[in-house]
């Protein structure tokens, strides 16, 4: 190879290093960039006796998950402070999931209450298909009578004093967890009131903006 050549040769190979340098140095900046701007992404999954489960949306005007939290006492009709609601619906066939609680006000563990009625699994796909009505609709809703919901991140909606006044406002909450629970409807298929129907729902997992 002449020297002529065998300068370009090398030019080419210097130029090559040189771009797949750049490209993987911008890569890192953009990872970078997005793993200090996290993008929250919304979810809700569990399996119900075996069977994955989630929110879904699809349908006009229906709404897969909604979050609410109140932090005062009697702030949200006759509920007590710390009132969260985490309700997730599919909207394909009406089927609602809502964990429901009070006195929520930081990270942690807590326990579905056997005595509360609020966390909720409403089989309403049941329900439609029951049309001679066979079972009342008391047969088709489920409350948690044990399990537990762990909290893993919780910040509440706050305004932001950091940004300059021109950018400043209020910024939305988040909270991210996950639960286990078993569910009961008081009203069995045989005969009433003495086999409680049961739902195990396990691996559950949450995420969504307060």
């Amino acid at each position: 190879m002449n020297p002529l050549a065998t300068m370009i040769w090398k030019s080419t190979r210097i130029g090559k290093l040189v771009i797949a340098l750049i490209i993987f140095s911008t890569a890192c900046q953009k990872e970078e960039r997005d793993n200090n701007n996290a993008v929250l992404y919304e979810k809700f999954t569990a399996y119900i006796n075996g069977e994955f489960w989630t929110e879904q949306g699809g349908r006009f005007n229906c709404f897969p998950l909604r979050t609410t939290y109140v932090k005062s006492p009697g702030s949200y009709g006759d509920n007590p402070g710390g009132f969260l609601a985490v309700v997730a619906k599919d909207c394909q066939n009406s089927n609602v999931m809502g964990l429901i609680l009070d006195s929520i006000y930081s990270e942690g563990t807590y326990l579905f209450d056997s005595n509360d009625t609020s966390s909720v699994f409403l089989d309403r796909e049941s329900r439609n298909l029951d049309t001679m009505e066979v079972f009342p609709t008391e047969h088709y809703s489920y409350h948690a009578v044990s399990g537990q919901l762990i909290i893993k991140e919780f910040r509440t909606t706050y305004y932001d004093t950091i940004s300059p006044p021109q950018y400043a406002q209020n910024r939305p909450g988040w909270i991210e967890g996950t639960f286990e629970m078993v569910m009961v409807n008081d009203i069995s298929k045989s005969p009433p009131g003495t086999i409680q129907d049961t739902l195990h729902i396990r691996d559950g997992k949450f995420a969504a903006i307060l």
